[in-house]
């Protein structure tokens, strides 16, 4: 049976409680199963016999709203798509703090960052795939790229998540053991 991840956007941020045991009660209940989360942040590793990421992923994020009592959009990504992230990484690791990738559903169109019209310093970005990296030297809290992004009118933005490098890894972990 394969497996995903499951990246969750928006829980247990700004009032938005979710409980990770209840979440893998739900999933199991489902029929999902080696459902793992990490940290509480809506990361969830599990295994299913569903087919198509598309509506497997309407399906995560209609349930798992249910039971939130909030809409809780859902990005999922395949072990081999997520051992490609990891791949992919064109900036230095050695900090995962400091290593951000935004998740997007869809690849960006062709020009979508070029209303990016801010001074972001010593950070960097770099598309590839379905994937935003992010290099901040000074951190997420304080990065100029993540807001800058989080502002622009791109439809493929709107239902991105974004996970630090150490997130990243970790997932990998899980989803091939």
């Amino acid at each position: 049976m394969p497996t995903s991840v499951v990246l969750l956007r928006g829980v247990n941020v700004g009032g938005h409680k979710l409980s990770m045991a209840a979440l893998r009660e739900e999933l199991a209940s489902a029929g999902f199963t080696d459902v793992t989360t990490y940290i509480q942040s809506g990361n969830v590793v599990l295994t299913h016999s569903k087919p198509g990421s598309a509506a497997l992923s309407q399906s995560l994020s209609e349930r798992i709203s249910a039971l939130a009592g909030y809409k809780v959009p859902v990005t999922l990504r395949t072990a081999s798509e997520l051992r490609s992230v990891v791949k992919r990484n064109p900036f230095d690791a050695s900090d995962p703090t400091k290593l951000v990738v935004w998740f997007l559903d869809e690849k960006l169109p062709p020009r979508a960052l070029d209303s990016l019209d801010v001074d972001y310093r010593d950070e960097a970005y770099k598309v590839s795939g379905r994937e935003i990296f992010l290099s901040l030297p000074n951190g997420q809290a304080r990065g100029i790229l993540p807001v800058a992004l989080a502002k622009l009118k791109v439809p493929a933005l709107r239902s991105s998540t974004a996970r630090n490098w150490r997130t990243v890894e970790k997932l990998l972990e899980l989803a091939t053991t």
